[in-house]
This record gives structure tokens, C-alpha cells and sequence, in this order.
């Protein structure tokens, strides 16, 4: 079955960073310019699964990339909501989507007319990011304009920041040690 799903402090801006290394040759290859306004690193903590958010957050993109057009820009942004929430918000200038494809994007199976364009789809990549956000508390919604793009939003609880212990962080600070060795303590 399923992982369950691990909720803890996140670091958003360090996660955000992470995804844009996953789609960056994509974006090259596709033309795609990325621009972010994210809070600078360890100033923006949610609670959620890192894991699971960085697998969201880089369907997003990826989609954000893969469905925009030559010379085309994706801008991802991240600020506090309300009630102690924070959005990140992944918008870009591709095809867009009329209400109707809106209406069915979180549904399963659906690839919204993409098989028209000869887009490989990846309409139950957002059907499963869906769920893994709403699993970490959060939501996710989109708006759009045909011809001239969608802006995704995903919302998640903000957290206080991972507290600061003597052990080594673990996962990434404690494997970007100098040389690259991972470091651990015994």
C-alpha cells in the first residue's frame, strides 16, 4: 500500500529550488523561461510530507513547462495566505483551458483535449497531486484563459520552523557536506 503520508516542518523555499533543478533541461530544451519569487531559504516553513510536496510541486512545473509554448514563462511564487496558511502559486503563458476542461482537470483519467495536441498527458499526475495535498491538510485549485495560460495554486499549512537540534539535519543539509561525503553521526 501507500507510504503514510509524514507530516513535518518543510522548508518551502528549499523544496521549491529542488523542483526547479528537476525541470530545468526541460525548460531549456522547450524554451521556457522560470522566474521565481520564492521567500528567501529557511524563511518559509509548511507542514507538510517533503517527499510528496516535492513530487506535486514538480508535476506542476513540469506541466507548467511541457504545456507552454516556445519562449513562453512560468513564474512560481510563494506568500502567506490566510489563517496561518501559505500559497504557492505556478503560473505560466501556454495554452490555457476553457471552463469545461477546467471543471474535469482534477478528475481521473482526464488529459483535458492534450491527446489533440500530441502532448503526452499527465492528467492522473494531478489527480494524484490532488490527493496528496488535501492528505497534507492543504488545497489545490487552478484558473485559466485559453491562449493564455493557468495559474495553479497549491495551499498549505504554515509551520514553525524545523527546530535546531545538535544532530545533523537529516535528508538534505546533511548530505551537501564539503567534498560531497554524507556525514552521519553515529
Amino acid at each position: 500500500g501507500a507510504e503514510p503520508v509524514r507530516l513535518e516542518p518543510v522548508d518551502l523555499a528549499a523544496t521549491i529550488r529542488e523542483c526547479l533543478e528537476m525541470v530545468a533541461s526541460a525548460a531549456r530544451e522547450a524554451s521556457v523561461s522560470i522566474r521565481t519569487e520564492a521567500p528567501a531559504p529557511g524563511s518559509c516553513w509548511v507542514l507538510a510530507d517533503g517527499t510528496r510536496l516535492k513530487q506535486v510541486l514538480g508535476n506542476l512545473l513540469s506541466n507548467a513547462v511541457k504545456y507552454n509554448r516556445p519562449k513562453g514563462r512560468v513564474r512560481v511564487g510563494a506568500q502567506p495566505a490566510k489563517e496561518g496558511r501559505v500559497s504557492v502559486t505556478i503560473e505560466d503563458t501556454g495554452i490555457g483551458m476553457g471552463e469545461g476542461q477546467l471543471r474535469r482537470l482534477f478528475e481521473p483519467f482526464n488529459r483535458l483535449g492534450a491527446e489533440n495536441l500530441g502532448i503526452e498527458g499527465t492528467g492522473i499526475g494531478l489527480v494524484i497531486a490532488k490527493r496528496l495535498v488535501e492528505t497534507m491538510g492543504g488545497s489545490i485549485s487552478a484558473t485559466s484563459s485559453p491562449g493564455k495560460g493557468s495559474i495553479f495554486t497549491v495551499e498549505l499549512r504554515a509551520a514553525e520552523a524545523a527546530p535546531v537540534s545538535a544532530e545533523p539535519a537529516t535528508g538534505g543539509a546533511a548530505e551537501r557536506t564539503a567534498g560531497g561525503r554524507i556525514r552521519r553521526s553515529v
